[in-house]
């Protein structure tokens, strides 16, 4: 029997007016070229803008690439105008939330208003959690995003496998964790739906090439007890199953975790949810952090270290270096949404965000976008439209980058080989430096100028679009 034929490979060269790449090892050189050639050798059976089959065999100048010896054989592709980005990582996000659009929001509402309105206004059938699903899918192309950290929410207290489901049949890369809450008088049932859910993950996963894996999210620690959050860190080893969850994201939180009061607590009274066996647990003057540190550890000693998203609460001086190196010996990876912070305000009410703290202690901090209600204009810069951009790290970017005067490097980092690591991706599959295999390459178009390549992409509003 004749061996069937290998597919031919296409050869690309990329002509454009700047590249802007992070390495994949986390000590390697960035590149930020203006000109930059790219030859990218693919497989041209692969259709869509998320290739998983894909080589780049050389980057530099264009007279560098001329003298590559793959280069006679390349089709040429103009792209001057535009400055070339890899794929960017969204790593946290509620794409089931899309069919809600943007909600404004005031920061000075009560958060349960808030809350209440999203609840009230989330898709709760299997159809309609799937048809939002598939929104926000295409809200995160049209961002440049080709990996994820997707949150599939439990709308009514329940774990869905839905959003796992519709992940697993798109192009998208990385992990769709399942959330569920298990406080109170909730413990119990939170904790038997996880599990059930857990039981039949693997069948929602269509074979070993889907480049969507499983996770799972015990909510927050105002919305999980620290033995579920345990609970979970074994079902993560059983299944085989990375771990996220919300932490440190208010100052809310931190008074219902320290002093087992406020906001927080007169939700889950509301709810009727509330136990006072949960004073000892709670209460105690720990921090979020502190609160969840064994948990954390457990975690990362199992294997499956948390990707921890927000991290916007910690404090100043001593307290906020104690901290940070809780994160770092539990091997955590922070996640951080700008825009969504923005959106609530968190800056006015916790102070500026630690992200660059964290950076500088060692911590793979990333980017997300969080969902599509935060996008409004209270959460925009400048003329920056989100929601005609996109579910789109780029974006956050532009903000740190404006706002903060951040590294470009830095963010791209941020945006790429951080959110890669902590969905435990290869870090290649987001770069452009040679050798490099990147499920996309992305172009911008921006007007020409002085100053490296990345700037003048993160100084522009232009909108990203997969090659």
């Amino acid at each position: 029997m004749p061996h069937p034929t290998r597919p031919q490979r296409e050869i690309l060269r990329l002509d454009a007016s700047g590249l802007a790449s992070a390495s994949p090892e986390s000590r390697g050189p960035d590149l930020d070229l203006a000109p930059a050639s790219v030859l990218l050798e693919r497989d041209p059976t692969e259709s869509g803008p998320i290739r998983r089959r894909q080589t780049v065999l050389a980057v530099g100048n264009p007279f560098e690439i001329n003298a590559h010896p793959a280069n006679a054989a390349a089709r040429r592709v103009d792209l001057l105008g535009s400055f070339l980005l890899p794929g960017l990582v969204n790593a946290h996000t509620h794409l089931d939330l899309s069919a809600l659009g943007p909600i404004e929001h005031d920061p000075d509402e009560p958060f349960e208003h808030w809350l209440g309105r999203v609840r009230s206004g989330r898709e709760t059938t299997d159809h309609a959690i799937a048809a939002a699903v598939s929104t926000g899918i295409e809200l995160c192309v049209r961002g440049g995003v080709v990996a994820v950290g997707d949150i599939a929410g439990a709308p009514d207290g329940r774990p869905s496998a839905v959003p796992l489901k519709v992940l697993a049949r798109s192009s998208l890369a990385g992990v769709c964790y399942a959330e569920f809450f298990a406080m109170g008088r909730a413990r119990q049932r939170g904790l038997d739906g996880i599990r059930a859910l857990c039981a039949r993950m693997g069948e929602e996963v269509p074979g070993e090439d889907c480049a969507i894996r499983p996770g799972l999210q015990p909510h927050a620690p105002y919305s999980v007890e620290p033995e579920a959050y345990k609970a979970s860190v074994e079902l993560a080893r059983d299944h085989g199953l990375p771990l996220a969850t919300h932490l440190a994201e208010t100052l809310d939180e931190r008074v219902f975790v320290a002093q087992a009061t406020g906001p927080r607590r007169g939700f889950l009274e509301h709810l009727g949810l509330w136990e006072d066996r949960l004073i000892g647990e709670l209460g105690t003057g720990r921090h979020p952090v502190e609160h969840l540190g064994g948990v954390l550890r457990a975690a990362s000693d199992a294997g499956y270290p948390f990707l921890c998203a927000h991290v916007a609460d910690l404090g100043s001086g001593a307290q906020r270096d104690a901290l940070i190196e809780v994160l770092v010996r539990a091997r955590a990876h922070p996640v951080y949404c700008p825009r969504s912070s923005a959106y609530f305000a968190t800056e006015r009410d916790l102070g500026p965000h630690p992200y660059r703290d964290m950076l500088d202690a060692g911590l793979p901090v990333a980017l997300g976008t969080d969902s599509v209600l935060n996008l409004t204009r209270r959460a925009e810069l400048g003329s920056i439209d989100g929601s005609s951009h996109g579910l789109s790290p780029l974006d956050e970017m532009r903000l740190l980058f404006r706002r903060d005067g951040t590294d470009a490097g830095t963010l791209l980092a941020m945006a790429t080989r951080h959110g890669a690591v902590a969905l435990g991706l290869d870090p290649s599959r987001v770069s452009l430096v040679e050798g490099a295999r990147p499920l996309g390459v992305l172009a911008v178009e921006v007007s020409a100028g002085d100053g490296p390549a990345l700037g003048r992409v993160l100084n522009s509003d232009k909108a990203v679009r997969f090659l």
